[in-house]
């Protein structure tokens, strides 16, 4: 099992078998400002709406919306439960979590994916409840492209097998 911290929101109390895996962020991060009524991180998550909860309680879960890749909304909750949620979200792009058992490091770990299909048209649309009000029951990938070198995308580059290639 392996302890993940990735793009600044803290999961230092995840034990997750996924090798890059990322989290909402813990309730004790999120701030309100007072004069918008919107919340926010200092990892730049950010809340969808402003809101007329004063304070956060729990975390109630995520939601990812796309097609192979898209974006996060994390779900909470304050002490008044006739209040809508509070919807934060960051301007990422995330793998779509039904390929999260991708990610299972060692491989063959024991580890059930907790994504929910709730609507699978052209774009999909999953849900995760959170069985412990903890953002660590709903873990995501966030994409990240390859790196490469400039050398190794010279390299890459094949020469064509006629030259000039337009005769």
């Amino acid at each position: 099992m392996s302890t993940i911290l990735a793009w600044g929101d803290s999961a230092e109390t995840c034990y997750l078998p996924l090798k890059g895996a990322s989290i909402c962020p813990q309730v004790s991060d999120l701030k309100r400002n007072a004069k918008t009524n919107e919340w926010s991180t200092d990892s730049g998550w950010k809340s969808t709406a402003s809101s007329f909860t004063t304070s956060v309680t729990k975390f109630l879960g995520a939601q990812w919306k796309g097609v192979q890749m898209g974006y996060m909304l994390c779900l909470y909750q304050g002490p008044n439960t006739n209040e809508f949620p509070i919807g934060m979200h960051k301007n990422v792009v995330v793998e779509s979590p039904l390929q999260l058992l991708d990610h299972l490091d060692p491989k063959g770990a024991e580890f059930k994916n907790p994504w929910i299909v709730k609507e699978k048209k052209v774009q999909t649309t999953l849900d995760c409840y959170a069985k412990n009000d903890n953002p660590c029951d709903c873990p995501y990938i966030v994409f990240r492209t390859k790196q490469q070198s400039v050398d190794e995308i010279v390299e890459s580059i094949e020469q064509p097998k006629q030259f000039p290639p337009w005769m």
